[in-house]
C-alpha cells in the first residue's frame, strides 16, 4: 500500500550523489577508502579506536559473538527488540535468554537481568531502543559483580549519548547499524566499535574470508564475506556530512508531536529519537484507523519470548505490554509540521 504519509523515508541528495560519484570516478565500488573513510568518521565520532564496517547490523552482531565465543553459553538480551539481537546470539551458538524492559523507557530492566544470571552465563546486551540510554551503570555493576561481557546493541543509537560519552563505548564492543531507516543510513550496513585489539583482529578475520590482509590468498582461519562496498560507504560518508541537521529535526519533529498532547516515550537529554513511539490503548486498531487515513504506522517489536522459533515461558509483562500499546508514527526527517498536526489529529480522533 502507498501512503500519503509514509512512517518513515531516508533524506539523500547531493551530498549522497557526489559521494558514489567519486566511487564511479575512481573506478572502485568495492571494499576500498571509502570503506576507510567511513569507519574512521564513525570511529572519531565516537571517540574509540577502532570501527570495522560490515555488510549489516546483524552480521555485525554474529561477528561479535562469534569473536568472544558464546558456544554453549547463555547471553541476556531485552525480550523487547528487533529479533537479530538474539538471532545474532543464537547463530554464534549461544542460548538468548530473555529479560524484561522498564515500562515507561522500554530499556533493559537492570533487576530482570540479574535474576536471569547463573554459571553458564556470558554476557549482557543492553540495546538503546528507539535512540534511548539504558541504565548504564546498573548494567555495568552487574556485568562487573558476575564477570559478564557487556555488548552493546546501538543498532539505533547513533548520536545518542549518556553523560557526555557515546552510546556504544561502554562495553567490550558495540554495534550500529546503517539500514534504511535508520538516523544515518548506508542502505544496508553496520558498524562494530571496539578498543579491544584481539576482539578487533578475529572480526577483520571473520569478515575477510579468514585473512587478514587483501594482498593475499593465504587465509589462517575460516571466514566469510561480510565485507561492505565502497558505494555503501559512500552513501554513509553522504549522510555524515548531513548528521548535524538530521538530528536536529529528529528532535524538532519529537517536539512538535508533544505539542498535540500525544502520549510519547520520553525522551531525554543526549537522547535521539530514532522512531516516535506513542502509547494508544490498542495499537492494531490504531494502526489500522490510521491505515484508512492513508497515514502509516507500524507496531513495534514482538516480545522474542512469544516469537515462534523461541517461544518459552520468560516472564515479561512489560514487554507484552509495549507491544499492545506501543506504536511507531511518522518520523522521517521529511516531514513537515502541517503533517505532523494531521498525523496527530488523526491519532486522537482514533484512539
Amino acid at each position: 500500500m502507498d501512503y500519503r504519509i509514509p512512517q518513515f523515508a531516508p533524506y539523500l541528495g547531493l551530498e549522497e550523489l557526489q559521494q558514489l560519484t567519486y566511487c564511479i570516478a575512481d573506478n572502485w565500488i568495492t571494499a576500498g577508502k571509502k570503506v576507510s573513510q567511513f569507519e574512521a568518521a564513525v570511529a572519531d565520532m565516537h571517540g574509540v579506536e577502532r570501527a570495522i564496517a560490515l555488510c549489516n547490523g546483524t552480521m555485525a552482531l554474529w561477528a561479535i559473538f562469534q569473536s568472544i565465543d558464546i558456544k554453549g553459553c547463555e547471553v541476556i538480551v531485552p525480550d523487547f527488540t528487533f529479533i537479530a539481537t538474539a538471532g545474532a546470539v543464537s547463530w554464534a551458538g549461544g542460548i538468548p535468554r530473555f529479560a524484561d524492559v522498564d515500562k515507561e523507557t522500554l530499556q533493559i530492566d537492570p533487576q530482570s537481568v540479574e535474576k536471569l544470571i547463573n554459571v553458564r552465563t556470558k554476557a549482557i546486551v543492553p540495546v538503546n531502543m528507539f535512540g534511548k540510554n539504558y541504565e548504564v551503570e546498573a548494567i555495568q555493576e552487574i556485568a562487573k559483580k558476575h564477570g559478564l561481557i557487556i555488548i552493546e546493541d546501538a543498532a539505533q543509537a547513533l548520536g545518542v549519548s549518556y553523560k557526555g560519552e557515546m552510546a556504544g563505548t561502554f562495553g567490550k564492543a558495540s554495534m550500529i547499524s546503517f539500514f534504511g531507516d535508520k538516523i544515518c543510513t548506508s542502505a544496508e550496513g553496520g558498524m562494530v566499535l571496539t578498543d579491544d585489539d584481539a576482539l578487533y583482529e578475529k572480526i577483520l578475520r571473520l569478515k575477510n574470508q579468514g585473512n587478514l590482509s587483501t594482498g593475499n590468498y593465504k587465509n589462517e582461519t575460516l571466514g566469510l564475506n561480510l565485507r561492505m562496498s565502497d558505494l555503501h560507504a559512500a552513501v554513509g560518508l553522504g549522510q555524515l556530512e548531513k548528521f548535524d541537521w538530521i538530528a536536529k529535526r529528529k528532535l524538532e519533529i519529537y517536539e512538535e508531536y508533544k505539542k498535540h498532547g500525544i502520549k510519547l516515550l520520553p525522551m531525554e537529554h543526549g537522547e535521539l529519537p530514532f522512531r516516535i513511539v506513542a502509547f494508544v490503548n490498542d495499537a492494531e486498531a490504531t494502526r489500522l484507523k490510521m491505515a484508512e487515513h492513508s497515514i502509516e504506522c507500524r507496531r513495534v517489536f514482538y516480545p522474542l519470548h512469544l516469537q515462534p522459533y523461541y517461544k518459552d515461558n520468560s516472564d515479561c509483562p512489560n514487554s507484552v505490554w509495549a507491544y499492545e500499546h506501543g506504536l511507531a508514527l511518522p518520523s522521517s526527517v521529511l516531514l513537515k509540521d502541517s503533517e505532523i498536526k494531521e498525523v496527530c489529529e488523526t491519532l486522537n480522533a482514533n484512539s
